[in-house]
């Protein structure tokens, strides 16, 4: 298995093994995969990408918009990303 995937941290593989198994009695479930040393230690308790939870009042704010206001303009080029 590491030599399919050489960059593979022993964690990895040790999950990996376990995932790839056919035998559906002796592959991990998603609970023992979601509960395994490599998820666990991989992924922090929280990821910078994770949004923050926000308040009532900032999402009542947010909510809150103009009809008026041409907003097309923020979307100018979105597509090209």
């Amino acid at each position: 298995m590491s030599v399919l995937v050489p960059l593979a941290s022993a964690e990895c593989v040790a999950l990996l093994r376990r995932l790839i198994v056919y035998s559906d009695e002796k592959r991990y479930s998603a609970v023992e995969a979601l509960s395994h040393d490599f998820l666990i230690e991989a992924i922090p308790h929280r990821a910078p990408y994770v949004p923050r939870v926000h308040s009532k009042h900032e999402i009542a704010t947010v909510l809150e918009y103009d009809p008026n206001v041409d907003v097309s303009s923020l979307f100018f080029g979105i597509a090209d990303l």
